[in-house]
């Protein structure tokens, strides 16, 4: 599959005339289309329009105070409350040029429990994003990032981009307090061939990991790839038709639970789709099509079936205000469950910048979950998750800014000791952060 996402890649390159697309959003201009949200990589953003700066190098640290509500710490099926204290320091550039644009961030985060000082555990995550532009209309995008966490809880949820894409592994399941590592990179090349016209393609891969621990209690480790090629019209200057045609393979490794065989969903996913930008800060999408699948698990037979798939995105980035809301149906397997599912799935992310000192940000998910197949050996009946975050925070002169914030996460999975021994669990927290900013190239 690699192999021949990179010969598509080289074959385009050698062949693209002069046209070229912007990856950005908001309604084009005569010449350039854009990268709807069904088909873009890049996700909707965070920032208001407001806040976008590039060509920064940024740093700081935040000290963050917090309490923790039914943490599970995986012996017995007691739940604790812990206080929760958390250095972080962060840094990250932003770097802009008429052909790229290249974005990188990295916050270790120490955290320490009171009064139970064994679950005290340092943190790690980063990313990097790049967008390049070989002509006029021939433009590369590819990213990477990586998290080790022992406390979900310990990030903001949804402090990242939403994408308005399919999901490739089943969404939503957060596993609070499990040891993990988390990576997931993405590639993609979009080619406008002519005035109205556009095709590309992608491939990405993720890998979940969990500790052999009592937290990682019925989870399972995974690993995931797959391919894509989309084609997109542009029928006028503010709506776009098009289809995209993906191929993912999903692998459940169950190293943790002896006994049972690793499970593998193969898909192949078809899908219309139609966006529409009413402004130039606002997109609507939707779309819908069919999905075949293939659950192997030895020595069971195999489970093949046809499934429907939709999607649907709101976007929105105004100079105060940013917001996003997807939704999703789809099979997929992974995240730390085993089996293939039925997913019906809507992220919620929404920022604002109330006046030049005040901010805040909400974050929401849903996500449920309906096993196709009871007959795989590790497969759960299914099962729901509602989470969210509430942030309001306050800058305080230059370099100084003061948040409080409110997370909940409310889970109901029967088979996965990690989760039913808490379904419920929050933090309140308050944090105070030293930044600084430099100009790069300046």
């Amino acid at each position: 599959m690699a192999k021949k996402i990179v010969a598509l890649y080289a074959l385009l390159l050698a062949t693209a005339p002069a046209w070229s697309q912007a990856a950005g959003g908001g309604a084009a201009n005569s010449s350039q289309m854009l990268m709807p949200p069904p088909i873009s990589a890049v996700g909707f953003p965070v920032e208001t329009s407001g806040e976008e700066r590039s060509n920064y190098l940024n740093g700081g640290i935040t000290f963050n105070g917090g309490y923790v509500n039914n943490l599970y710490p995986g012996t017995g099926t007691t739940t604790i409350n812990e206080a929760l204290y958390l250095v972080q320091p962060n840094i990250s550039a932003d770097h802009t040029t008429d052909r790229s644009h290249e974005t990188f961030t990295y916050a270790p985060a120490f955290t320490f429990y009171n009064p139970d000082s064994t679950l005290n555990s340092v943190n790690q995550m980063g990313n990097a994003r790049f967008q390049y532009r070989f002509s006029p209309h021939v433009t590369f995008a590819a990213g990477d990032g990586v998290t080790k966490t022992s406390n979900a809880l310990s990030e903001p949820l949804l402090s990242g981009p939403v994408s308005g894409e399919l999901p490739q592994v089943t969404p939503g399941l957060i596993v609070p307090f499990a040891p993990q590592l988390f990576n997931s990179a993405y590639a993609q090349l979009g080619w406008q061939f002519s005035l109205n016209d556009m095709l590309g393609f992608d491939g990405d891969a993720t890998l979940l990991h969990f500790s052999n621990t009592p937290e990682a209690s019925g989870l399972y480790n995974s690993n995931s790839r797959g391919g894509a090629a989309f084609y997109t019209h542009r029928l006028n200057e503010r709506q776009y038709l098009g289809a995209t045609y993906e191929y993912s393979e999903i692998i459940a490794n169950p190293t943790i639970s002896n006994g049972i065989a690793e499970a593998d969903l193969n898909a192949d996913t078809l899908l219309g789709f139609y966006t529409v930008y009413p402004k130039s800060n606002l997109s609507l999408s939707f779309g819908g099509g069919s999905q075949r699948y293939r659950l192997t698990q030895s020595p069971i037979a195999a489970a093949e079936a046809w499934a429907p798939s939709a999607l649907g995105s709101i976007g929105w980035q105004g100079v105060h205000t940013s917001f996003a809301l997807t939704y999703s149906r789809i099979v997929t397997e992974g995240s730390g469950v085993i089996g293939a599912y039925d997913t019906n799935a809507a992220t919620l992310s929404w920022h604002w910048q109330l006046s030049r000192s005040w901010r805040a940000s909400l974050g929401g998910n849903y996500s449920d979950l309906a096993t196709v197949d009871r007959s795989f050996a590790g497969s759960l009946p299914g099962g729901h998750t509602l989470s969210g975050a509430v942030t309001v925070g306050r800058q305080l002169g230059e370099n100084f800014s003061f948040s409080v914030q409110y997370q909940r996460i409310h889970e109901d999975y029967a088979g996965i000791s990690a989760i039913s021994n808490a379904p419920n669990s929050s933090l309140e927290s308050g944090s105070i952060t030293y930044h600084f900013s430099r100009p790069l190239g300046r």
